[in-house]
């Protein structure tokens, strides 16, 4: 009997009828990913409802001390 060369494991592949969890970065930026997930839920539901595309950690963070600190659409 020969051995199996072995394959590497696709991760997105059902194993016993279960996906494996596959973890997604929303920003490539690590500190802009740490500061989204720092966010509240509701804060970052406001801001993927804008639509617009946060390009830097600065424009983030205003965006989200705008939200947690209630705007209230009054900025």
């Amino acid at each position: 009997m020969e051995a199996r060369p072995s394959r590497p494991r696709n991760i997105n592949r059902l194993e016993r009828g279960k996906l494996t969890p596959v973890m997604c970065m929303k920003y490539e930026d690590p500190n802009m990913e740490a500061y989204w997930n720092s966010l509240p839920a509701e804060v970052q539901a406001i801001i993927n409802e804008t639509g617009i595309e946060i390009c830097s950690l600065g424009m983030l963070m205003k965006l989200g001390d705008y939200y947690q600190n209630g705007s209230n659409g009054e900025k």
